[in-house]
């Protein structure tokens, strides 16, 4: 009994407080944000991100080529001679990183894509341009014996021929781009 009691009290103040916290939280005004509102504010942070300075080289604030290779920058004594110039151009030429290699692979794949829609296009040309069936043997004979019809499929048959001869090409650069990649031991995932 004293646990129904103890119960039946509790439960009854909790009724009170429910009652009473209910009409004090509408009174008070909650301003939610409009969406417009929230795009405008993030609109002005990446506005503010923006606005950072951006790096200008001139020619005035470029290294010379004096000083490239040489942490004190004193290399007026020096002359630039042939096997100075080629030695200190060699490694820097070596010295190729990922974001190279990336923008040497999308450029090849995107050239061999080029080619290969050339190529499929030249070859739908070259289907509509072939001898269509006709139940007449005469405008078939006809057709056929017109230079210009003849002139035109050897065109078009050169034109194939060379958009092959650059999917070749394009595909034996990216080949020696892997194997370059390889011999200066990057990572192959690079030009995937």
């Amino acid at each position: 009994m004293k646990h129904a009691r103890h119960f039946a009290t509790s439960s009854i103040i909790t009724g009170l407080l429910v009652v009473v916290a209910a009409p004090a939280r509408s009174q008070q005004p909650q301003k939610v944000p409009s969406l417009g509102d929230l795009a405008r504010q993030m609109k002005a942070e990446r506005d503010k991100r923006k606005q950072k300075p951006v790096a200008v080289f001139t020619n005035d604030n470029l290294p010379s080529e004096e000083s490239i290779g040489n942490e004190d920058g004193k290399a007026k004594g020096k002359k630039n001679t042939p096997e100075s110039t080629s030695s200190q151009a060699s490694p820097a030429s070596e010295q190729r990183g990922e974001e190279y290699f990336r923008s040497k692979a999308d450029e090849i794949r995107s050239r061999l894509e080029f080619h290969r829609r050339q190529l499929n296009v030249l070859q739908q040309q070259l289907g509509l341009a072939r001898v269509q069936y006709y139940p007449d043997p005469q405008k078939t004979l006809e057709q056929e014996s017109t230079p210009s019809f003849q002139s035109d499929l050897v065109k078009l048959r050169g034109k194939i021929a060379a958009i092959q001869k650059a999917i070749d090409d394009d595909q034996k650069a990216m080949e020696n781009l892997r194997e370059e990649l390889r011999r200066e031991g990057g990572d192959p995932g690079w030009i995937r």
